[in-house]
Order: structure tokens, then C-alpha cells, then sequence
């Protein structure tokens, strides 16, 4: 089976790899497997939806790596505005000119293309880069590819790389939604805290010091985290601004003032509900956090979830955020989309779907006790200013229910 090499190297990568230097966080070799999964069932689309840009492409540069060469690459760019710009961009990549051809006949080639890769054993993967600004004239063609690929097994997968609002997208749409049914959703989770001071390590070392502690005080690592929300993107370019500003101004170690200056001088004030301030004793978020998540399984006792300024993934797979071990709830089922809005649930083209106060739902803002339900698992929604006794919750509140 194509990739068995891969699944060796997977297994057996130690969690302390560099994530600067390109090698897999154990979050990417998670989706570098799932990705692996994907091709060997013939799953016809994969959505890559990752918490950075470069995380993604390096999930996809390993997954590249270890193909044979019986398989056909195809890495597209985007967005694209329309099916045709895509078309001729996937043409052109497998070595045609396709300048004089239209939409149809385009389609034609890239057919007669898939047959003879089919006739000679070999398979076609094209990857598409930002798929989440893609107009939906190219989430249509690749819903027609896709089903052509269920049919005629011509050895096809389409991966769609993008961001979170990938996932949003396509929920949102009930067409897009029928894409998601034919493939399988891939998540490159966030780094962990750990994970960025790791990260940071690397990073100070690239600069020649091997003495973290010279270079970031420790609460300056935290709100380098707090400020990316663990998103690999945001942390390169935080850091980076960061050990700019402390060299333009002798400030060593860089503190958490010097970040948040950082921040705003890179225009990710915006981007986290943890506000960046002068005052460090106002960046306590408090015991509450954003928010807390108190949730029970039927049959199991209660649990609960502090929300701070990260995404919170929850499903029954064990690289979830938020993990619940049942059978009802899908793999990747939801995710808790922490923005300026406040907290936004997202359904993840779950099996059973979620709901919130009795309504099914693709998507919506969280309230202060919004009861959330996902197969069997009852969630209710405290925002950080309430108390559940201030609302009066009874224990019959957060029963489940069928």
C-alpha cells in the first residue's frame, strides 16, 4: 500500500522534533497520517485546514515526500475567482497549453489525463492553496470531480488547503456541505503552549543563542502564545517582530510589554480577544477565562473546559482539544471559534450534527448558558462574567438528552 514508509517514520518521530526547522509537532504528524489515511481508503476530496499557512504546506511537503512515483502531483496556488482559471492552472501543471481551450474542453483533457493514469496504475492528487478564498464555481467543479472519482475510480484526491473559514465555509453552505460528505475533514491543530516555547527555543537559537532566558522572560513566551493563539503564522511573524524591536532598543530579555508593542506594530491587536495593553496586571483573563464549556456524557459524570483565546477543537478523536469518548459524537464534530464576535460554534459536517437550545445548527455565537448538544454529550456555554448559580442551573439542566 502507498506510504507504508510513511507510517513507519510517523510512528516512530519523537515529540521533540524542531518545529522551526520543518520536522512534525506530534498535531502535524497526526494530520500527515490522517492525510495518508485519506489517499489509501481513495477518498476522493481531503480538507486541510490548519491553524498557519506554512504548518500546512509542511503537512503536505512530507505527505509529497513520501509518494512514489506512481502518483502525479498537482499543487495549485489559489484562490481562484471561477472554474475555468482553476481548470486551466491544473491543465497546465500536468504539461498542456491550455491558452485556446474552454471550460469544456479543459474538463475534457483533464479526463482523457485520469484514464491514462487509471490504465497505467498511477494516481493524481492536486492540492489547492487557500481553498477557503476560492469563488464556489471551483467547490462546484471539485464536487463534480469528486463524484466522478466515486464512479469511476480513476485514483483521484483533491486536497483543499485553508484555513479555519475553510471549515466554515463549507458548513455554512448546504451545497459545500454536500462536498464535505464526500471526503474527510484534516485538522492541523494549534501548538500547544509547550509547543510554542519550543518553537521560541528554536527560533532564539537560529539567532546564535542557546540561553532562552537571555533572550524572552517566560511571561513574554506565554503572551507570545496568547497573542498567535498558537497559530504557527502569526508566531513566526510575532517573534520576528519581537526580536526586531528588542535590537532596535537594547531591550533584553524581551518582556511582556515588548510583545504586546510587537503585536500592534504587525496589526495582530485584532486578532485575539486577549487585548494587548501596557498594563501587564490587565492581561489576567481571570479563573474564567473567556468562558467555560460544563459538559456531561450520558452515563459518565460532569466535566469542565476553561475557553481562553485559542480555538477549541472537540470530537471523539484524540487529537481533539476538547476529546468526549463516545461512539455519537463524530471524530472531528465541532469547533469553539474564539474571535471578536466572542464564541462562535461551528459544526463540523458531524454524523449526527450539533445543536444549541433544542435548534440544529451549522453555525452561531455562543450565549452565557446556551445548552450545546453533540450526540450524547450535553454542553452548556458559561460566559467568564456569570456563575452558574447566578442562572439558577439545576443538575437537571445538564441532563442529556436523547
Amino acid at each position: 500500500m502507498f506510504h507504508r514508509a510513511l507510517a513507519a517514520e510517523v510512528s516512530t518521530t519523537s515529540p521533540g522534533e524542531d518545529p522551526v526547522s520543518g520536522s512534525a509537532v506530534p498535531c502535524d504528524r497526526t494530520a500527515l497520517k490522517r492525510l495518508t489515511t485519506a489517499f489509501n481508503e481513495a477518498k476522493p476530496i481531503a480538507f486541510l485546514i490548519g491553524a498557519g499557512k506554512g504548518r500546512s504546506n509542511k503537512v503536505i511537503d512530507r505527505f509529497v515526500e513520501a509518494a512514489n512515483d506512481q502518483t502525479n502531483f498537482v499543487r495549485l496556488s489559489g484562490p481562484f475567482t471561477d472554474a475555468t482559471s482553476c481548470m486551466r492552472a491544473v491543465i497546465n501543471s500536468i504539461g498542456f497549453d491550455s491558452k485556446d481551450f474552454g471550460l469544456a474542453d479543459l474538463e475534457s483533457i483533464f479526463r482523457m489525463f485520469l484514464s491514462f493514469q487509471k490504465t497505467h496504475d498511477r494516481r493524481t492528487v492536486i492540492c489547492i492553496d487557500d481553498a477557503q478564498d476560492c469563488s464556489s464555481w471551483v467547490f462546484d467543479k471539485v464536487l463534480e470531480f469528486a463524484k466522478l472519482e466515486l464512479t469511476e475510480k480513476f485514483g483521484l484526491l483533491v486536497i483543499l488547503s485553508g484555513g479555519r473559514r475553510l471549515a466554515e465555509r463549507v458548513n455554512k453552505n448546504a451545497h459545500h456541505a454536500e462536498t464535505a460528505r464526500t471526503g474527510r475533514h484534516i485538522f492541523v491543530a494549534p501548538l500547544t503552549l509547550a509547543e510554542t516555547k519550543e518553537f521560541v527555543i528554536q527560533r532564539t537559537r537560529a539567532e546564535g543563542s542557546d540561553d532562552i532566558g537571555h533572550i524572552f522572560e517566560l511571561d513574554a513566551i506565554t503572551r507570545l502564545y496568547e497573542i498567535s493563539a498558537g497559530g504557527s503564522d502569526k508566531l513566526s511573524g510575532l517573534c520576528d517582530a519581537s526580536l526586531q524591536l528588542a535590537a532596535d532598543e537594547a531591550a533584553l530579555p524581551i518582556s511582556v510589554k515588548l510583545v504586546n508593542r510587537a503585536a500592534g506594530s504587525i496589526g495582530l491587536v485584532h486578532e485575539t480577544l486577549s487585548p494587548v495593553v501596557e498594563d501587564e496586571e490587565s492581561l489576567d483573563q481571570g479563573a474564567d477565562g473567556i468562558g467555560r464549556l460544563i459538559l456531561r456524557v450520558r452515563g459518565q459524570g460532569f466535566g469542565e473546559h476553561t475557553l481562553h483565546c485559542d480555538n477549541v477543537s472537540i470530537g471523539r478523536g484524540s487529537s481533539n482539544d476538547l476529546r468526549i469518548p463516545s461512539l455519537l459524537v463524530s471524530r472531528h464534530h465541532a469547533l469553539i471559534a474564539i474571535g471578536k464576535a466572542g464564541a462562535k460554534l461551528m459544526d463540523l459536517g458531524s454524523t449526527n450534527g450539533t445543536a444549541v437550545n433544542g435548534e440544529k445548527v451549522k453555525s452561531c455565537v455562543l450565549k452565557n448558558g446556551d445548552s450545546i448538544v453533540l450526540g450524547d454529550c450535553q454542553i452548556m456555554y458559561v460566559a467568564a462574567d456569570h456563575h452558574l448559580q447566578d442562572e439558577m442551573v439545576s443538575a437537571e439542566i445538564l441532563d442529556c438528552r436523547s
